[in-house]
């Protein structure tokens, strides 16, 4: 396990395992602040604040010839069922059904540092680099716990919170700042697969997903049914420029919606009304293919576009397709005035 996830310094015990004579190796793990099994705080400092160490005089006496003392409370219930799940983890026991898939106790302990890390305030930052006290860690581990026994809703709830208030924003950096360039060296773990997964789930989800041109998170994060695409994407598909696409999204012949960003504006333009303009394109007849068919010259059907008899369904500049239903229509009215 690596050195940053074990607290080498100041070592934590529980007075009632001890009392009975035993000792258990995840109590220094990163995160493990209680005993499931005696509903107590691990201790890691005497009443006179020294810190306990490895070399002090007894199991439970401080270098100050005081004996280490229980901390008086019941640990809240976020601490028990994390501390519970390091302990099954750590001994291969099956962790409970609502607990997060995690292989390992070095892939747990990582996750909720970052986690309570990232949560709080700087300088708590800064302290816990220097291995905080147990007493020190209770609220940030508190408020990370669930990412690790609420699966899933722990995770997105947490997610959730770490969203900006950023209202129009167009991609997951500016949605979510550092966490998602952070998260990715965090989640390269071969015991959090499954939590990388739900994480990619997670953000491919979201609208801004549609903009990430970084994919080393994962390949498949924008997924293959994405509500919203690219104006790079929609002009691939019709075969038209990106700039004409964003004038069809601003004159209303394809769905979507503005977005700002920092220097320009991009659009998200729906998937649905692309296909179905595409597919309606494939079967559209041009404006010189019309008049033929309707037997008339190009004159006169640019005079009965004039008097609205018939109307094109996708103009972009001088191009214009019509309904193959609509031209039928049309014939069929010219043949009976005849």
């Amino acid at each position: 396990m690596a050195m940053s996830l074990v607290n080498y310094s100041r070592p934590r015990i529980c007075i009632r395992c001890v009392r009975e004579g035993r000792t258990k190796p995840e109590w220094d793990v990163f995160g493990n602040l209680a005993c499931p099994d005696h509903l107590a705080y691990l201790v890691d400092e005497c009443g006179c604040r020294l810190p306990a160490t490895w070399f002090r005089r007894g199991p439970l006496r401080c270098k100050c010839r005081r004996e280490l003392q229980e901390d008086l409370g019941r640990p809240e219930d976020v601490l028990l069922r994390t501390s519970q799940l390091f302990s099954d983890l750590a001994h291969g026991r099956p962790p409970a059904q609502d607990a997060a898939p995690i292989e390992g106790v070095e892939a747990a302990a990582k996750l909720l540092r970052f986690c309570a890390a990232f949560d709080h305030d700087p300088g708590w930052r800064a302290t816990y680099i220097g291995k905080p006290s147990a007493r020190n860690s209770r609220t940030a581990i508190q408020k990370a716990s669930p990412i690790l026994w609420s699966w899933p809703e722990g995770l997105k709830c947490w997610l959730d919170r770490r969203r900006l208030a950023s209202e129009g924003q167009v991609s997951l950096n500016l949605a979510y700042g550092r966490l998602y360039e952070s998260m990715r060296s965090t989640l390269d773990n071969q015991g959090l697969r499954r939590v990388r997964a739900e994480v990619n789930s997670y953000f491919g989800a979201c609208p801004e997903a549609v903009f990430l041109k970084n994919r080393a998170m994962s390949a498949n994060i924008m997924g293959s049914r994405q509500s919203y695409v690219l104006t790079q994407w929609a002009a691939k598909r019709l075969g038209v420029s990106s700039k004409a696409v964003a004038r069809m999204v601003e004159s209303g012949q394809l769905k979507g919606e503005r977005r700002a960003g920092k220097r320009r504006r991009h659009y998200l333009v729906s998937a649905n009304s692309v296909n179905e303009l595409h597919s309606r394109m494939r079967v559209a007849l041009g404006f010189r293919q019309v008049a033929e068919s309707l037997g008339i010259r190009p004159e006169e059907l640019t005079k009965l576009m004039e008097e609205r008899v018939i109307a094109p369904f996708f103009v972009l500049g001088t191009q214009s397709l019509f309904d193959c239903c609509d031209v039928e229509k049309l014939a069929a009215r010219l043949a009976k005035v005849e």
